[in-house]
């Protein structure tokens, strides 16, 4: 069975096969092209030159004095920066080290000692100076408080005699009798204010009193029908009886007990109540704060105790626990809120009660110790005029000695801050020869222990080494000879042509390591040599540190023809070039494309351009990729 379907697919698959190819032979493919406008190229020519990057300055260093050599810190080719230490020469002779260490620490030492000094005589100044500002202060002070106390001498002798009712002293025994008839008057408000208090108490007591009560029967008249409390309820037959607190029936006796002592809180008479016995107000306060926690108690245990119902269905429902339950929460609610505000109440009027009348007996007290007050007063003016009279003449002669002992001190403190002044100049300048003394000292010891340093003056490449170690040398022996790789220069050459176009100060541009570098031409051989080339150097000013390195060299050129890349170009026959130009086929009526050529006659080679010396004109559109491969059977041009 199995050969038999391979015997029918087969067929079929090889038919599908060759329509398959026939299909994909008829499809002809894109043959992309890169074009450009002829117009779009220009005349700018690059010359590319390459050769060694060099330095453009070399110099030699020699040694600045006569000694062994004792270390040599670099070899050939090393690259130092500037002040880099390149050799050191023998200390063994002069010691110039300990030398120089003495001179440094001579020149530190009269450094510090006028620091030193110079503190010491800024302090002297400043205190000078704050010694004198404190003496113009205290005299200033002084000055006015001596005007006052004269002032207030004279001020009170002329206020000692209280015969005189415009006196200060008549004023202040005014006041005083002022001050006890004040006194007298706040003692007696407040007697008839704390009686108006007290009465307000007890009305308000009476009206707790009554409320609470109220509540109290409500609660004893709805929950007796259910705990026959009282011979009142004691005979009421409920149905629901032995299942209301079923669960517990001891705590329905606790509740009991608590309602029947609720109920003996009735009996208590608040007839007595007056203002001359203040602590019985207070005793009734506490009564009805017992009522309110036993009621609230009371609530508590009833709620409790409905709590421990059984339900029946005959005899009490859910609901009827519910409503008893609410009854309950209710008059928790109403106790809560009267409680509240009747403990406000309890506190107010307690503390009042406590304090009243001692208030009371401390203002009748402050009348009386006013009163004698006024009497030693009394008494004390009479004394007063003639001390007032003696203390007004003393305060004349003292205000005179102290304002004159005050006016030497400002006179003293001035003449030492001068004296300060004029010490520090002196002494500064005293200070400032010796240090200009120790920088000469050290300055000379510097220069000839630098000799035994030989440093780079710029950073540089060392191109050879002239000295060994242990050699002897003298001063002016050349050691080292460097090269400057920062200003580095390049020879290249032009033939007769390329001279043309370039002079001193032509720009040049160099590309390394994905950076370019700007030069110019430093110089041009105006004469040729052996090979006919003429020499240019040129130099590059820019932080390169190239030296050495094999580059090129683009100089940008402008000539007087259209340049083309030379890969554009094909050779015909000899002499002969074309370019292959795209244009569009007439013959197929579509609008398709073509590739033709045409013969140009080239100019100067200049790198990877030539020049054009035929007229094109500039809208042909130049092929710049590679179409030999094309063949229109299999292929349409398509322009990217």
């Amino acid at each position: 069975m199995k050969k038999i379907i391979a015997c029918i697919v087969l067929p079929f698959f090889l038919v599908s096969c060759w329509w398959a190819d026939i299909i994909e032979d008829d499809i002809k493919k894109d043959f992309l092209l890169e074009t450009k406008s002829f117009s779009e190229f220009n005349n700018v020519a690059t010359l590319v030159k390459t050769w060694k990057l060099w330095s453009s300055q070399d110099i030699s260093l020699s040694s600045n004095a006569t000694w062994r050599v004792w270390q040599i810190l670099v070899k050939e080719w090393d690259n130092v920066v500037k002040w880099q230490v390149l050799a050191v020469l023998e200390d063994t002779v002069v010691n110039y080290g300990i030398n120089l260490e003495k001179s440094q620490n001579w020149l530190e030492r009269t450094r510090i000692n006028y620091d030193s000094t110079e503190l010491t005589l800024n302090k002297s100044i400043v205190d000078a100076e704050l010694n004198l500002e404190k003496a113009k202060i205290n005299y200033e002070a002084l000055k006015q408080n001596t005007e006052q106390n004269i002032k207030k001498a004279k001020n009170d002798f002329n206020n000692s005699d209280y015969t005189d009712l415009d006196s200060e002293s008549a004023l202040n025994l005014q006041k005083l009798d002022n001050t006890i008839e004040k006194m007298q008057l706040d003692y007696d408000n407040m007697l008839i204010s704390d009686v108006e208090t007290i009465e307000w108490f007890l009305s308000t007591l009476k009206k707790d009193y009554n409320s609470l009560l109220i509540l109290i029967d409500d609660v004893i008249e709805f929950w007796d029908t259910l705990l026959w409390a009282t011979e009142l309820n004691k005979d009421e037959d409920d149905d629901f009886e032995d299942f209301l607190w079923a669960k517990d029936w001891s705590q329905k006796n606790i509740t009991k007990s608590e309602l029947l002592s609720l109920i003996s809180y009735k009996s208590w008479d608040f007839s007595n109540l007056s203002l001359t016995n203040t602590w019985n107000i207070i005793e009734y306060l506490d009564t009805l704060t017992e009522w309110y926690e036993s009621t609230k108690k009371f609530l508590n245990s009833i709620e409790q105790t409905i709590n421990n119902s059984i339900v029946s269905e005959w005899s009490l429902w859910t609901t009827d626990i519910s409503w008893y339950i609410t009854s309950v929460n209710t008059y928790q609610s109403s106790l809560q809120i009267n409680y509240a505000t009747f403990i406000a109440f309890d506190n107010a009027t307690k503390s009042f009660l406590r304090t009243y009348e001692n208030s009371q007996s401390s203002s009748l007290k402050q009348i009386e110790l006013t009163k004698k007050d006024r009497e030693i007063l009394l008494k004390s003016l009479t004394t007063w005029e003639l001390n007032a009279e003696v203390g007004y003449n003393n305060t004349l002669i003292n205000s005179e000695d102290s304002l004159l002992s005050m006016e030497i001190q400002v006179k003293n403190a001035t003449n030492l801050l001068e004296n300060a002044r004029d010490n520090k100049n002196v002494t500064l300048r005293s200070l400032n020869n010796a240090i200009s003394d120790a920088s000469i000292s050290y300055r000379s010891t510097l220069k000839e222990y630098n000799k035994l340093t030989i440093t780079s003056p710029i950073d540089w490449v060392i191109w050879s080494v002239l000295i060994d170690l242990w050699q002897e040398i003298a001063t002016g022996t050349p050691v080292f000879t460097v090269l400057n790789t920062w200003d580095n220069e390049v020879s290249i050459s032009f033939n007769k042509k390329e001279l043309d176009f370039v002079s001193a100060g032509t720009e040049a541009f160099l590309d390394f390591e994905w950076k370019t570098y700007t030069g110019s031409i430093y110089s041009v051989a105006t004469t040729a040599d052996s090979n006919l080339k003429y020499v240019s150097k040129v130099t590059f000013s820019d932080d390169m540190n190239l030296i050495w390195n094999i580059v090129s060299i683009k100089i940008p050129v402008k000539v007087n023809k259209t340049l083309l890349p030379i890969n554009v170009l094909k050779i015909k026959d000899s002499w002969v070039w074309t370019l292959n130009v795209l244009k569009s086929d007439p013959e197929s009526g579509t609008g398709a494309l073509k590739i033709a050529f045409v013969e140009v006659e080239l100019g100067n080679i200049y790198s990877d351009q030539v020049e054009i010396l035929s007229d094109i004109e500039g809208s042909e559109e130049i092929i710049l990729n590679y179409v030999d491969n094309f063949d229109p059977e299999k292929f349409i041009l398509k322009v990217k």
